[in-house]
């Protein structure tokens, strides 16, 4: 029981100093160039989004859950944050803050990706690599409708990411025929 305690407090501990640890060390998000992509703000909404001050306390909380979960719940916890992170991109394009929305996409699809080589890597179940291929198939639809909407120097990752997500997808489905 006292072992359990101590470890729990430990569990607790760690989890603080990763949250502030990260609180301190992201001051701000930038873009691919290294330049500032936009600054934080404080806003009251039913959602914060990557603009947002508080926005850094999600992301420790987010890195804390995914290390603290199983390789199976891994997948789909990348797979939950990528399609979040793809929902915010949506909203801070139409608040006009683009270069903010690319990087949170390209995080996304990091998250995606990152998601489906762990599928694969790990020879997860069928229906497993079925989801993320369909997550990968979403986000590729979603990415060619949002295009438009980035000036051109900013379409060169996301037509890089729609030929990786081919790829991905095409892996995917192919170890699905093998089963």
């Amino acid at each position: 029981m006292r072992a359990r305690l101590l470890l729990s407090l430990l569990g607790l501990v760690f989890g603080s100093s990763v949250l502030f640890i990260s609180l301190f060390s992201a001051t701000q998000v930038s873009s691919n160039g290294g330049q500032a992509a936009s600054e934080s703000k404080l806003y009251f909404s039913h959602k914060i989004l990557p603009d947002h001050s508080l926005y850094k306390v999600i992301m420790a909380m987010d890195r804390l859950q995914l290390e603290t979960a199983s390789p199976q719940e891994q997948i789909f916890i990348k797979v939950e944050y990528a399609n979040r992170r793809l929902d915010y991109a949506k909203e801070l394009l139409a608040k006009n803050e683009s270069d903010l929305a690319l990087t949170t996409l390209l995080k996304a699809q990091s998250y995606l990706h990152q998601a489906a080589q762990d599928s694969i890597d790990r020879k997860a179940s069928s229906s497993v690599r079925e989801r993320v291929a369909r997550a990968v198939a979403y986000h590729s639809k979603e990415i060619r409708e949002l295009s438009p909407k980035f000036s051109d120097p900013q379409r060169v990752p996301l037509d890089q990411i729609l030929v990786e997500h081919d790829a991905v997808i095409a892996k995917l489905r192919s170890q699905l025929a093998e089963n």
